[in-house]
């Protein structure tokens, strides 16, 4: 018995090794049994992947490493990355607009500009992606993704607006709204939702298979809007010609009130980017050379701090689990990475890459997957 014992642990080191060198990391409770000359381990791995759409039409894909030693030899507080195999990839030959990842991890979308839809199952294991069969949305001029906060809905943006149920091998019919080319965004939470129109927001319900229901339009101040996002039970939509955000209350049957409208700190002129961050009691928002930290206290927005960037910004993401912001860029030089320090204040963390392409979406997944390895002894 004690020659067995040796084995399994001999099995398990090997295990974390392997682990180890591929950024994931393994759950303590793992099982092992011997059977005849044989011997099986099961373990908990759990594994983190960055995805990234590229200015050249390429997608990247890095493992999000854990190791504290690795980031400390690279003198960064960013996120520790190593590229899969073949990285870079070319997922397709139209121009491909916008990229998301679903909240648990398995699936990853693409928009091509003419609409065409793009869904990758993604592997838990190795981060790699295979393709399902493409959809054809019918929207003219696509621009932009957006997934719900529960994963469960993808609205695909352009003239014209296409929702989707999620389903894990499938998307439902599309439910579809015409008219849609002054919406600068749109965002989705369950089965209702809000877009930011030249001349104001509008909330809207949908089901599978139906056609989509708009609410009375709010209007509000100036002509040209930024991103919505929803956030601690309130929509916001940025007005970006007034330097504000319009905050909202929402009823189950899509129709908008208006709550408050906050004017942003005169440091910021005409933003653009508006997200939430992971715990939804901080706003983002940013301009063409500055990113800005939003408190929400009730009704209020309060700027709390400011971070002048080099390059413009065209996307801002947030990374589950840290307290880092991910800044894209369009012309080259990949992604810069922000820090919130203790909730407060931006700080800079990684400078981005000058050899890299632009980045114009981020995707992050992930994964706990369970592995049995059986070994000959």
């Amino acid at each position: 018995m004690r020659t067995s014992s040796f084995i399994l642990a001999c099995v398990l080191l090997l295990l974390v090794g392997c682990g180890g060198s591929n950024g994931s990391s393994l759950v303590p409770n793992s099982a092992g049994f011997q059977q005849g000359n044989f011997i099986t381990t099961t373990v908990d791995i759990e594994q983190q992947f960055l995805y990234t759409l590229n200015s050249d039409n390429t997608v990247s894909a890095w493992v999000v490493s854990g190791d504290e030693e690795e980031a400390e030899e690279e003198e960064s507080v960013g996120l520790s990355l190593r590229p899969l195999d073949g990285s870079p990839f070319t997922l397709s030959a139209s121009p491909l607009v916008d990229l998301v990842v679903t909240d648990d991890g398995t699936s990853l979308f693409l928009l091509e500009s003419n609409g065409g839809l793009l869904r990758f199952a993604i592997d838990g294991q190795s981060g790699l992606l295979t393709p399902f069969p493409r959809v054809e949305t019918g929207i003219s001029n696509a621009r932009l993704l957006k997934l719900s906060e529960d994963g469960t809905a993808l609205a695909a943006l352009g003239d014209e607006l296409a929702i989707y149920a999620v389903r894990e091998e499938s998307l439902s019919q599309a439910s579809v709204l015409e008219q849609t080319g002054d919406w600068s965004d749109v965002a989705v939470s369950g089965t209702i939702g809000i877009g930011a129109t030249g001349t104001g927001a509008v909330g809207f319900s949908w089901a599978p298979n139906t056609i989509v229901s708009v609410s009375p339009a709010v209007s509000l101040p100036g002509n040209r809007r930024g991103q919505v996002a929803y956030a601690a039970e309130r929509a916001y939509v940025l007005n970006s010609e007034d330097n504000s955000i319009s905050s909202f209350s929402q009823e189950r049957n899509s129709s908008l009130t208006l709550i408050a409208t906050s004017t942003l700190d005169a440091i910021l002129e005409a933003p653009f980017l508006l997200v939430a961050t992971p715990e939804q009691d901080q706003l983002l928002s940013a301009d063409s050379g500055t990113v800005t930290l939003i408190d929400i206290e009730g009704d209020s927005l309060n700027p709390r701090s400011f971070l002048a960037v080099e390059q413009a910004p065209t996307r801002l993401f947030p990374v589950v689990g840290t307290d880092l912001v991910l800044v894209g860029h369009t012309a080259g030089r990949g992604f810069t990475t922000l820090s919130i320090a203790e909730g407060t204040d931006l700080e800079l963390a990684a400078e981005a890459d000058p050899d890299a392409p632009g980045t114009t979406s981020f995707g992050d997944a992930r994964r706990n997957e369970r592995v049995t390895q059986t070994v000959k002894i």
